[in-house]
């Protein structure tokens, strides 16, 4: 695991957008709508446990996880993640048994290393 690199605001875009789908039943869901605001973290490949543990039922997932507060959005930033987008929400569209939300960048950063994978009902690595 790199070390943070400075964040890089995404100039490229306009607006710059990000999008997550969540689970009408998640437990999270709601907290998605009420904040208008949201993090999207992307795991490293030796991060596997910290996949399982927020895939888990428990309710407060971020107790027992390292992670801190950025300034831009307050949103939980994981300790160790390979980048980090937060976002305040754009808007909220259906699909199906999920709701998509589109959020507009607010800051992001990027470290070194392999990202973790999910694919096909189990985690995979990327090929060099």
């Amino acid at each position: 695991m790199g070390a943070h690199r400075d964040r890089v605001h995404v100039p490229s875009l306009d607006p710059p957008l990000c999008l997550v789908c969540v689970g009408k039943n998640a437990g999270s869901h709601d907290a998605f709508v009420a904040s208008r605001k949201f993090a999207v973290n992307v795991l490293t490949a030796d991060q596997e446990h910290i996949s399982n543990h927020f895939a888990s039922r428990k309710e407060d997932k971020f107790a027992e996880v390292a992670h801190r507060a950025r300034s831009e959005t307050g949103c939980p930033i994981l300790d160790g993640a390979l980048a980090s987008m937060e976002c305040t929400l754009h808007e909220v569209l259906p699909g199906g048994d999920h709701d998509i939300f589109v959020g507009e960048l607010q800051a992001t950063a990027v470290a070194e290393g392999s990202p973790l994978l999910y694919f096909r009902g189990r985690y995979a690595k990327v090929a060099d």
